[in-house]
């Protein structure tokens, strides 16, 4: 029992937090490495109160280049066969997009491009980690049920991240797409699952009951159209996707954490020194 009860602390927003906050303190030395440039601000800003953003970017050509070359090297079929042939299942499929094929590079162009990297690095106050370059195909074909991500929760790798999505056709609200609660009202759900003697774990999966008792009208699904820049703080923001839809969902998706993470912690005082010169790609997996 007690067991149990430390897991879920260990998982809570303010436990990430401490950790996060701990962590930076301990490698206080490289912050300059690892601090946004004073000359880096953007136009284009995360909301902080409300832990997303969607930007119009469909006629940046490093968009269109990343969006041709995903059709081209990752249509849904491929990706589709590729994750039920490594014994996968679920709502949705994905691929990880590889570095090391030169034929990629316009994607791995998209996710270190200054149009997602400043608003990244504004919003983190951090130069991004990035953990993650993949395609998604979501059919929408398997009910909630099913799989618990289509349940409301929380990511846990970092105390903030973002997670990018970019359409390769339009996301619509018939696509199943993800749907998020503001960071504010997120922040409003925790608070009142304290209150009632609940720990709020980023390891639990919530019911739509009652995340629309505490925080009622507070979902909003997040679209955009081919080639806009979807952004999205998944730790922060309660969330779901790829429920049972009518169309289905075909995206570019980045990952973006900072060193701080935990899932850094064999590999931290390497990637700070060479954030130096800019972000790198690490895998998690």
């Amino acid at each position: 029992m007690l067991l149990n009860v430390a897991k879920d602390l260990r998982f809570t927003h303010l436990v990430l937090r401490l950790g996060h906050n701990f962590r930076r303190r301990k490698f206080a030395a490289y912050d300059r490495a690892a601090s946004p440039s004073t000359g880096s601000t953007s136009t284009n800003v995360i909301n902080e109160k409300l832990g997303y953003a969607v930007l119009d970017a469909a006629d940046l050509l490093v968009v269109k280049n990343a969006i041709e070359c995903a059709k081209s090297i990752y249509p849904p079929k491929f990706i589709e066969d590729d994750y039920k042939g490594r014994g996968k299942n679920g709502p949705f499929y994905m691929i990880e997009c590889d570095k090391s094929e030169k034929a990629s590079k316009p994607i791995f162009d998209l996710a270190t491009d200054e149009c997602i990297l400043a608003p990244v690095r504004q919003y983190l106050n951090a130069t991004p980690v990035i953990v993650s370059v993949q395609v998604w195909f979501s059919p929408n074909n398997i009910d909630t049920a099913d799989f618990n991500s289509q349940l409301y929760h929380f990511d846990r790798e970092d105390y903030q991240q973002i997670k990018c999505f970019v359409p390769i056709e339009d996301i619509d609200e018939t696509c199943g797409p993800m749907t998020l609660v503001p960071k504010a009202a997120t922040n409003q759900f925790v608070k009142a699952l304290w209150k009632r003697g609940k720990i709020p774990s980023t390891k639990s999966r919530f019911d739509d009951a009652l995340v629309e008792q505490i925080i009622p009208r507070e979902s909003l699904p997040v679209c955009g159209t081919k080639g806009s820049i979807m952004m999205m703080d998944t730790t922060q923001c309660l969330h779901y996707g790829s429920r049972n839809a009518s169309k289905p969902k075909y995206h570019l998706a980045f990952q973006y954490i900072t060193a701080y993470s935990p899932k850094l912690d064999q590999v931290r005082e390497q990637i700070l020194k060479e954030l130096e010169t800019g972000p790198r790609f690490v895998s998690t997996g």
